[in-house]
């Protein structure tokens, strides 16, 4: 069944359009790209400063602004990603590295929710160790998905 359907969206119209001209897949995949780097430095922004990493003190800043950006970043990489998959879905789903990245994108998405819900709930001084681990375990999960990506573009 999940073959059949993989199969039938690999055969659309779209899918068709985009396999048949190299000028469209490399904007959508430049696209992609953009939208992975404008997810990943936003949330880094964050995640540095939250995990104590970087600038601590100012832990907060640019949390308002980082939360949009990343929100674009994240919503471009995955219509994006949507159009890339059906041009090659079939192949994508037999590679182990394609399957980590779809197991770990519903970890990032939770973390999210809870590091939003941490963030929101924390008094005034420095961030609790509840919104360190969450910034340093973000920042690991959408590093990793980002090189899994780019892994995936190179699996034949």
């Amino acid at each position: 069944m999940l073959s059949e359907s993989l199969l039938a969206f690999e055969n659309t119209a779209l899918a068709a359009s985009i396999r048949s001209s190299v000028s469209l897949y490399a904007t959508i995949n430049a696209l992609h790209i953009l939208g992975l780097a404008v997810l990943v430095g936003a949330v880094l922004t964050f995640d540095l400063r939250a995990s104590g990493v970087w600038k601590v003190q100012r832990w907060r800043d640019g949390f308002e602004v980082a939360i949009p950006v990343a929100g674009f970043g994240l919503a471009l990489a995955i219509l994006t990603g949507v159009l890339l998959f059906a041009v090659r879905g079939t192949h994508y789903v037999t590679l182990p590295v394609f399957l980590m990245k779809m197991a770990i994108l519903p970890i990032g998405f939770l973390n999210i929710v809870i590091c939003h819900w941490l963030v929101r709930r924390s008094t005034k001084g420095l961030p609790s160790p509840a919104i360190r681990l969450c910034a340093f375990l973000s920042a690991a999960i959408w590093i990793s998905a980002l090189l899994m990506g780019r892994w995936i573009a190179f699996s034949t």
